[in-house]
């Protein structure tokens, strides 16, 4: 419904009044009133032109929202190629030349109303497609919001981040087994209540966790549980999930501690092993001027791995699958000023060492350790959206076993 502006309540105005001196003055002729009614209207019209070139909305009730408004859809591509040289303890050399899809991701998700909302993303590798997330999303404020089904639990900081949104290329190890129970992307079927108090963050929740009903693990049914804690002194980073870098468009000071734990959920066939894991997670990144008005990112995290709850590491799996023991992780990135083509360089170092634990003779006999270097540089053209990574990266396993590979990366996202 239009509001009549106000220069048709000028241009009836002016008919009536004019029309009230046809009618009754007597000392002028009917000529020279219509000829001065004509020129008011011509005045009153221009004054009309004049508005509408200045840009002066009318004012129209609002649009209903569609359905389509309600809905967003969005999609993540992660490629590699990859040159990889293992030095085998005999001496021998071996090497290979891959290609590989990493991941592809369609990400879908809509409102219901203010409140109420619904995640479904799902994961497409050679074998197939996946339910990656399958989240019913309840908030009732900023610091306080139910997700129910198939997500990300509470765990560190590498874990919230994803694969697409790390400081590097590869999905560090140590990340991968701090509630690696088999599902993809390290999800699990549970509830999470989570939520934003200021630069306080947290996320509490309860999920299904190991498998049920295998003869090695879990066999009393138990849940897995796990929380997290952060706390941001600089810029906050609302929302459920984290970066390790927001390549200079914050300024991020920020300590996390994570926790879960699940009964019988480790060791092997005839015994059975409390599983419980501690992180403490540190992430610094700040524009400064002594560099040049580059960006400086520092990521750091101390991880304990035990077998027996949060008391005597014992039993694991090896290093890779990281049983019992501790892991350190520490990175360092430099967002280099202005741009090149398309997008700004950013050379980055990450290490990742893993200890395990010799407590036990019988269940744990050996002390394996791993050790793995990053060095590599992104070409940032938007963000996390669309970025290239070169790569080296230097592993060494206890055995001893080194590998050595060159991984050319590529990531977009819509």
């Amino acid at each position: 419904m239009l509001r009549q502006g106000w220069s048709g309540v000028v241009t009836s105005v002016v008919v009536l009044a004019l029309s009230a001196r046809v009618g009754y003055a007597q000392d002028a002729s009917k000529d020279e009133e219509i000829k001065d009614l004509k020129r008011r209207l011509e005045i009153v019209e221009k004054e009309q032109q004049k508005e509408k070139s200045s840009g002066a909305a009318l004012v129209s009730e609002p649009v209903e929202e569609k359905w389509y408004d309600k809905v967003h859809v969005g999609g993540g591509v992660r490629t590699t190629f990859r040159v990889t040289e293992v030095d085998l303890p005999t001496g021998e050399t071996t090497k290979s030349k891959d290609f590989t899809l990493e991941s592809g991701r369609l990400y879908t998700g809509g409102k219901i109303n203010e409140f109420l909302s619904v995640t479904l993303n799902a994961e497409f590798t050679s074998g197939g497609a996946s339910v990656l997330d399958a989240i019913c999303q309840m908030k009732v404020s900023d610091g306080l919001n139910f997700f129910f089904g198939r997500a990300l639990p509470a765990t560190d900081r590498s874990n919230s981040d994803g694969p697409y949104y790390l400081s590097t290329w590869d999905f560090p190890f140590l990340s991968d087994g701090f509630n690696a129970t088999g599902k993809l992307g390290d999800r699990e079927d549970g509830i999470t209540v989570w939520g934003d108090v200021g630069n306080f963050k947290y996320w509490v929740g309860v999920y299904e966790g190991f498998e049920h009903g295998t003869p090695t693990a879990n066999i009393g049914d138990a849940l897995l549980y796990a929380a997290r804690v952060q706390y941001n002194f600089l810029d906050a980073e609302p929302g459920y999930y984290l970066q390790s870098t927001y390549y200079g468009e914050k300024s991020i000071l920020a300590i996390g501690l994570v926790a879960n734990y699940q009964a019988n959920a480790a060791g092997g066939a005839i015994e059975h092993a409390n599983y419980g894991n501690v992180e403490l997670d540190f992430l610094f990144e700040k524009k400064l001027d002594f560099l040049l008005d580059g960006t400086l990112t520092v990521e750091a995290g101390l991880y304990y791995f035990g077998r027996q709850g949060f008391g005597a590491a014992e039993g694991g799996a090896g290093p890779f699958d990281v049983g019992a023991g501790t892991g350190v992780l520490f990175s360092v990135a430099y967002l280099i000023p202005g741009q090149v083509g398309w997008g700004r360089f950013q050379p980055h170092i990450r290490y990742q060492g893993f200890d395990e634990s010799e407590t036990n003779a019988v269940k744990n006999p050996t002390s394996d350790s791993v050790a793995r270097w990053d060095i590599g540089v992104n070409y940032v053209m938007v963000g996390h959206n669309a970025r290239i990574s070169l790569v080296y990266s230097h592993t060494n396993v206890s055995g001893p076993q080194e590998f050595g590979m060159w991984t050319l990366g590529s990531q977009f996202q819509f």
